[in-house]
């Protein structure tokens, strides 16, 4: 991401590469390509599926000039540890203190305390190169959407910074026993592997950490370092040069085209461009007519500043409600690189150049006082809830209450602590409410399941009367369906999950899940998130048609499951969709109320919420007809009027945008599902006892 783009002087080559005086204009290309792809991507995924992609580019280019640079001043002997730090903090650190000092300050004038509390939060972690590591520590079900991240795109700033802290020190290690570029080669080539492996075998069990750890990224800046120490050696003339760059930049391209965010990543297929891009490095086209065109020349100079200020500005227009038409993507991606361009022009150029005039010890003084500034005023704001006290002071009491419970809605979760410690079962994980002995209703189901379990924590009294929940987050309960990149985890779970029920002593299944994630309209369904189980392997369908059969095969397999359990004497009921919507988010409605001191929001409609849910409610109702199972639709109940509320006895109803928070569920419009959830032990307590 902050590969240098100033002329090396000429240096003696870096064991074997050839050397790396002069600017090289198809590094600076394959920068523009990466972060025209990324920005691209960020706008809109229809634009480059696999423009996150950009940034394993990055990271090639940054490995392969670190390697040269190291390697080609140890060789001629000049090589200073301090000094290169100093030179990658000088690339790096002024665009990015720039923009976090940007965002902190316009962020108390623009953005409500909650939102900023959280911006505010990352800044210090972004300054010392560690946010990486806060982001792979945040994900999770609940974690927040990336689109509400502001400083979610420094994670990849943070990799290279770890990487130049050891890599440096590996080099001066090796230097002492390995002389020659092949016998450094096979070093890095064995890191490499191990990077590599590690972070294929870590992505089944830990898909964030081995998103942004260094470790499991390190193999892709060896790649470039690999072209560096080896590159040299390239047997191939003026054509066959032409023919690596020409197939490097058809794996990019490809990449950007066949790959998209439902894969995981890194993986095998992270291979393919950063197998392109070190073709093209291999190549050593240095003057490339492409790359010396003017808009990719600038672009590709400017690449790093238009990555650091990119991301906060597509937040912002989320946050402002912006929808993303082509005009106005198209505008965001002009602007961004428009900002790119100055700030390069501005801070890396200007800015830089004038404190490299003054003596180190200014130079350094003046940084240190500015970056502990940035960091102390954002975490002051962090620390005082975005100055929430200060910028509500003098507003009604019915608004700092509103805002309060907004806050209090987040943590609104009392599932596992109502749970206690799970109850292991016929090879599952259970959740009992009551008494632990009871086996009359099980639920099978996702967080949707889970959220139901308040209201019914404290509904069982005497023996024998309980439930039972048989969940997990972000799996769908309908068998060979995935979620996410641990979809084939979700596949193993569900068939367990309908073993046991299958097994067990239940005389009432109750099947609940947030369908129109998982069973939704084909012709509404967009790339990622939900696969298919194919053999060993959970599937994104691509396109329509694929997409429906998948739901078709998908649908069949549940009713196969529902009738395999009415046939055994169970009663089964599925319960249809629960209404969620954007609408209904804390945040937001914390928004609302400090901007405009509106604290009691008039709900949304559930016509939108019907409309893309129709197809999965549709195909439940056919189900269980079919099956002899029993469908029920909570919408009439939940959204009288046609109205969903977002709030009750003035306070917020849900935890985030997707579930009811704890309390909410003490509303009484809940009581239509209490006859499906009490069972038999307690039906003389339930309305409509079935």
């Amino acid at each position: 991401m902050a590969a240098q783009d100033r002329n090396e002087p000429p240096a003696p080559a870096p064991l074997g590469a050839a050397p790396l005086g002069g600017f090289r204009a198809d590094i600076n290309g394959l920068r523009a390509i990466a972060v025209l792809a990324v920005v691209a991507y960020h706008f809109s995924p229809r634009l480059a599926p696999g423009g996150f992609l950009g940034v394993d580019v990055f990271f090639v280019i940054s490995g392969y000039l670190m390697t040269a640079i190291i390697v080609g001043r140890m060789q001629g002997g000049r090589f200073r540890l301090w000094r290169f730090y100093g030179d990658r903090a000088r690339r790096i650190v002024p665009a990015l203190a720039a923009m976090c000092a940007v965002v902190t300050l316009a962020g108390a004038f623009v953005l409500d305390p909650w939102t900023y509390q959280r911006l505010a939060a990352d800044i210090p972690a972004a300054l010392l190169f560690v946010s990486n590591l806060i982001f792979a520590s945040r994900s999770g079900y609940f974690a927040p959407a990336a689109d509400s991240e502001w400083l979610l795109h420094t994670w990849s700033l943070a990799v290279e910074w770890q990487f130049y802290l050891t890599y440096p020190l590996l080099l001066m290690l090796l230097g002492r026993t390995v002389t020659t570029g092949r016998r450094l080669g096979w070093w890095l080539a064995g890191g490499l592997a191990v990077s590599f492996a590690g972070g294929w075998l870590m992505g089944p069990v830990a898909p964030a950490w081995a998103f942004y750890s260094e470790p499991t990224r390190a193999w892709e800046l060896l790649a470039g370092g690999l072209c560096a120490v080896w590159g040299g050696g390239v047997p191939a003339g003026p054509w066959g040069r032409r023919g690596l760059q020409g197939v490097g930049l058809a794996l990019i391209a490809l990449s950007l085209v066949i790959m998209d965010d439902s894969q995981s990543w890194p993986s095998p297929w992270t291979a393919v461009p950063v197998l392109g891009a070190a073709l093209v490095l291999l190549a050593g086209l240095k003057d490339a007519a492409w790359a010396r065109f003017a808009p990719v020349d600038l672009i590709g100079r400017s690449s790093y500043s238009t990555y650091i200020w990119h991301w906060p500005l597509i937040v912002l227009l989320r946050y402002e409600g912006v929808a993303f038409t082509p005009a106005v993507i198209v505008g965001g991606v002009a602007l961004c690189l428009a900002l790119g361009i100055l700030s390069y022009w501005l801070i890396e150029r200007r800015l830089t150049d004038g404190l490299g005039r003054l003596p180190g010890a200014v130079r350094w003084g003046l940084a240190s006082v500015s970056l502990v500034a940035v960091a102390g005023f954002a975490a002051e704001a962090s620390a005082t809830q975005g100055f929430e006290a200060v910028r509500t002071a003098g507003r009604p009491a019915a608004v700092l209450q509103a805002l309060r419970d907004d806050r209090a809605a987040r943590a609104d979760w009392i599932y596992e602590r109502e749970c206690g410690q799970p109850a292991a079962e016929g090879g599952v994980s259970l959740c009992r409410l009551g008494d632990p002995t009871a086996r009359d209703v099980l639920v099978i189901g996702d967080s949707h399941a889970q959220m139901l379990a308040a209201r019914y924590a404290q509904a069982f009294s005497g023996p024998g009367a309980g439930l039972s929940f048989l969940t997990r987050g972000g799996c769908a309960p309908a068998p060979g369906v995935g979620f996410g990149i641990a979809g084939m985890d979700c596949v193993r779970w569900t068939a367990e999950a309908y073993r046991y029920a299958e097994t067990s002593p239940y005389r009432r299944v109750v099947i609940v899940a947030a369908w129109p994630d998982f069973l939704g309209d084909p012709a509404l369904a967009t790339a990622g998130g939900v696969c298919f189980a194919d053999a060993d392997r959970c599937r994104v369908p691509k396109g329509r048609a694929a997409r429906a059969v998948a739901t078709d095969a998908a649908v069949g397999r549940l009713a196969g499951e529902v009738s395999r359990l009415v046939s055994q004497g169970r009663q089964v009921v599925l319960i249809g969709p629960l209404p969620v919507s954007g609408d209904a988010d804390p945040m937001t409605l914390y928004r609302r109320a400090f901007w405009s001191g509106n604290v009691a929001p008039p709900g949304f409609s559930s016509a939108s919420f019907e409309r893309t849910s129709a197809y999965a409610r549709a195909r439940l109702a056919q189900l269980s007809a079919a099956a002899g199972a029993i469908y029920v639709d909570p919408l009439p109940a939940l959204c009288p009027g046609g109205v969903c509320p977002v709030t009750w006895q003035g306070r917020a109803l849900y935890k985030d945008a997707r579930h009811y928070r704890g309390w909410g569920m003490a509303d009484p419009e809940f009581a239509v599902l209490d006859p499906w959830f009490l069972g038999a032990a307690n039906e003389t307590t339930a309305r409509g006892a079935p």
